[in-house]
């Protein structure tokens, strides 16, 4: 075999693979979600670690390997007052989401200005949504960030979720 057909047989080898591992699955439908608070880094109030809250509604939308969580009711009241938006978006690879909602509301903590940011990793294993919600502050830089402990600070949720069966 000649050195330029083995170099055509390597490169197919490894691109094959390749090629399905990033096709997204269909995590599109309506979820019921259940979180349970973990670490509160931030120190946000009213947050007990290990406090749950059931039955949050959430519809994944979902175009190609691009995706939005969009949350409803009493939760989507608390995101956009919190946030100032309920929608997070990003994208799909294999069974994984990887989603943000930007914090559009600023904050300030003395010289500290800065908004709250949310970030969905999710992995789907047939009709059932599981991973980490993790919240971090997006800041001006200013020293009283790090002396208020907000500089790189994470509160973290885990949540997992179902969505009915697809229709047959």
């Amino acid at each position: 075999m000649s050195i330029c057909a083995r170099l055509l047989l390597l490169a197919t080898l490894v691109a094959v693979p390749a090629c399905g591992d990033s096709d997204p699955s269909n995590v599109a439908g309506s979820y019921t979600i259940s979180v349970t608070n973990r670490a509160n880094g931030c120190k946000f109030a009213n947050w007990t670690e290990g406090q749950s809250t059931q039955g949050i509604m959430a519809t994944v939308s979902q175009e190609g390997s691009t995706v939005s969580v969009s949350f409803s009711g009493g939760t989507a009241t608390f995101l956009d007052f919190a946030f100032g938006s309920h929608v997070m978006s990003g994208d799909v690879s294999g069974s994984s989401i990887d989603a943000t909602l930007f914090g559009m509301r600023q904050l300030t903590m003395g010289g500290c200005s800065y908004t709250i940011n949310g970030v969905m990793d999710g992995h789907l294993l047939g009709d059932t949504l599981t991973g980490e919600l993790d919240y971090t502050a997006k800041t001006n830089g200013h020293p009283d960030c790090s002396a208020m402990m907000i500089e790189r600070c994470h509160s973290i949720q885990a949540f997992n979720g179902t969505r009915p069966p697809p229709a047959q």
